[in-house]
């Protein structure tokens, strides 16, 4: 019998080397920015869309302006 494993989210290593980045002391620019590319990339070739449907509720979507919104359009105070 196989054991089920849960899949690992798509570019989850990226992201991640990336939020340590930012977070480390004393900060990197130019390894972060290498970072972004790399995300960037994997994002590119592997993802057709985010979603943060599953940490709120009602679903939130983001907007190239900034802004949360809800599905019904409602504009969310930041």
């Amino acid at each position: 019998m196989e054991e089920a494993t849960t899949p690992e989210p798509v570019c989850a290593k990226e992201a991640l080397d990336l939020l340590n980045c930012v977070a480390a002391s004393p900060f990197d620019r130019d390894t972060c920015l290498r970072l972004v590319d790399a995300l960037r990339t994997c994002v590119l070739h592997k993802v057709r869309w985010f979603s943060l449907c599953c940490l709120f509720s009602p679903p939130f979507s983001f907007e190239m302006n900034g802004k949360y919104r809800t599905s019904q359009e409602k504009e969310i105070p930041s």
